[in-house]
Parts: C-alpha cells; sequence; structure tokens
C-alpha cells in the first residue's frame, strides 16, 4: 500500500488536487446558479411591487375638476354677489373705468344699466351717461371713437368661468 504524505492511503496528490479543483468548481458553480435564483426571485418581487405601486397613482378627473371649478365659481359668485350696487360703489367702479380712458378725443359715453342711471344723479363727470338695458345691474362700459371699456362684476364672473373651464351657466 502506497501513502502518500499528507493522503489517503490508495491514493496520490494529483487526485487530490484534481478533486479539489472539480470540488470548488462545483461550490463556485452552485454559489453562481443559487445567487441567480435568488436575484430572479428578488426582481420579480419588486417588479411586482413596482406594478402594484403605479396602479396607486392618482389620476387626473375631469369630472373632478369641473366640480372644483362649479365651487369656486359659486363661491365667489355669493361673496361678489354679495356687493349691494349703491352710488358709492358704481361711482368707484365708474371713477376706475374713466381713469382708465386717455384724453383723445371728446366722444366718451358712459353707459350702464337703466336702473342705475339714477344712482349716477349729480355724480360729476365729462362723460354723458346713458342706459343701456344690455349691461347688467352694476356694470358698465365706456364707449368712446377707439373702442369701448367695460367694467363690473359680471365680466370678472364670466372670465373666471372661462379660466376655471366651466360652460355658460344655465338661465
Amino acid at each position: 500500500m502506497h501513502v502518500a504524505a499528507g493522503g489517503h492511503p490508495g491514493s496520490n496528490l494529483a487526485d487530490d488536487a484534481s478533486a479539489t479543483v472539480d470540488d470548488y468548481g462545483q461550490g463556485f458553480e452552485n454559489g453562481r446558479r443559487a445567487s441567480e435564483e435568488a436575484f430572479a426571485i428578488e426582481r420579480a418581487a419588486l417588479l411586482d411591487l413596482m406594478e402594484k405601486a403605479n396602479a396607486l397613482r392618482p389620476e387626473p378627473s375631469e369630472e373632478l375638476a369641473l366640480l372644483i371649478g362649479e365651487t369656486v365659481y359659486r363661491l365667489v359668485s355669493d361673496i361678489v354677489g354679495q356687493v349691494d350696487i349703491d352710488r358709492d360703489c358704481l361711482a368707484r367702479r365708474a371713477r376706475a373705468a374713466a381713469g382708465i380712458v386717455a384724453e383723445c378725443d371728446n366722444a366718451r359715453t358712459l353707459c350702464v344699466n337703466p336702473d342705475d342711471v339714477a344712482l349716477l344723479d349729480g355724480f360729476e363727470t365729462t362723460l354723458t351717461i346713458v342706459g343701456d338695458p344690455s349691461l347688467p345691474r352694476g356694470d358698465l362700459r365706456i364707449d368712446c371713437s377707439a373702442g369701448w371699456i367695460e367694467h363690473g362684476t359680471s365680466l370678472y364672473l364670466d372670465a373666471l368661468r372661462s379660466e376655471l373651464g366651466l360652460s355658460e351657466p344655465e338661465a
């Protein structure tokens, strides 16, 4: 019986080295395969989690936007609708609008709702005041040769409604 140094009876060093390399290679391959399998499982779990998270993203809702728009419009309308149209209020609006008009010509007219004409009785202005039934109460328009300037709550509410993307209110 031949025994190599550090070996087992019946084996030699070359066989031991070959077996060690084969065992190492097989162990390495088993470890690589196990890590790839673990990675694939983790990757599948992560992709599943990402898919579920994407499903939770809120989607923009046109219905919600319209509901919010209607709510904002109604709140502003309620607040603005509480303004009493009196002499002082209309005079402030008339002064503000008249201040905008440049001294470019003499053909200027201040148009208001016929019910508002009496509120401006005695109002000092260089403009001719006339009633225009097409204007809502509290609104006014200054006509001149270059065009016109409008001012009033209904105009601002119409602009707000338009900016909010809302349709015209039903009468």
